[in-house]
């Protein structure tokens, strides 16, 4: 299995390669070989090829090597050429940024207008509930001040409850990256598909199945389900006895939420917490 530098140092040799107008066209794990700590590509077996299937074989490399890469390994691996991108751009993916990196795109994302970043509620471990903004306006501070062990402790912190939060937030940004100070984050030439990332629907963890699932379907059964008089009830009612009720809707669903969560969320929702669930929530548990 190869780590995040690992697979760093896999990028740097085939964008080496390509530079010098090379494709290998059989990159497999067997092709990588450590030499004086560090990882290089072996052209014993290549065959030659174009450029694009050398980055989804990488691609289809750092899938079977990493759990957390989905959003990068689904771009890699896309079938239609444009949307593959050159070696050359694939190290800009937040995947293989460090702590400190992330936390710097954290501090800076804060400046954009609220217009830009939105107001989405990221629903983190223990059921805390946190508004992007307010996440980024922590490590802003924290930039201000010059405290770089105070940026690297943020991110420990939230990274970990939302392990989803630098790809949002990056994604969010892409159509600005030639506008203020983040520029040096992306690409200039290639712009990622935020198709696959976490921008493209609500998620929601299934405890029951230990699986993801969309949480805008599940929003579509609870209409089916719910009806006129308990979405008045939602709305006016007492939280508590209306809460457990929602909750028990999810949960006809197949989603799982813990009661005092549904009535958090309630709480913040009350003018219409239906459609609040639909627009705010991204992230859960």
């Amino acid at each position: 299995m190869f780590d995040r530098d690992a697979l760093s140092q896999i990028v740097e040799g085939l964008i080496f390669l390509h530079s010098n107008d090379i494709a290998h066209g059989n990159l497999l794990e067997k092709s990588i070989v450590l030499q004086q700590k560090s990882y290089k590509i072996s052209m014993f077996e290549a065959t030659g090829g174009s450029y694009k299937d050398d980055v989804r074989a990488l691609g289809a490399m750092i899938g079977r090597n990493s759990r957390n890469a989905e959003h990068l390994v689904k771009c890699l691996t896309s079938e239609i050429d444009d949307e593959v991108p050159d070696a050359s751009e694939i190290l800009y993916h937040p995947f293989f940024w460090g702590e400190y990196e992330t936390a710097i795109f954290f501090a800076l994302a804060y400046f954009y207008p609220e217009s830009v970043i939105g107001s989405d509620l990221l629903v983190c471990k223990k059921h805390v509930c946190v508004k992007h903004r307010d996440i980024l306006k922590v490590f802003a501070s924290a930039y201000v001040m010059q405290d770089r062990t105070a940026l690297t402790k943020l991110h420990a912190m939230y990274c970990r409850r939302l392990p989803q939060l630098t790809l949002l937030t990056w994604l969010k940004l892409q159509p600005y990256k030639k506008e203020g100070e983040i520029y040096h984050f992306y690409s200039n030439k290639y712009n990622w598909s935020p198709r696959h990332g976490p921008c493209d629907s609500i998620r929601c963890l299934d405890v029951k199945q230990k699986k993801r699932v969309r949480f805008s379907k599940a929003l579509e059964k609870i209409r089916l389900l719910e009806d006129d008089e308990l979405h008045r009830q939602a709305r006016i009612g007492t939280w508590v006895q209306d809460g457990r009720r929602f909750s028990k809707r999810i949960q006809d669903t197949g989603v799982i939420l813990e009661p005092m969560l549904t009535l958090k969320l309630l709480a913040m929702c009350a003018e219409d917490p239906i459609e609040k669930y639909s627009e705010c929530i991204y992230s859960c548990i």
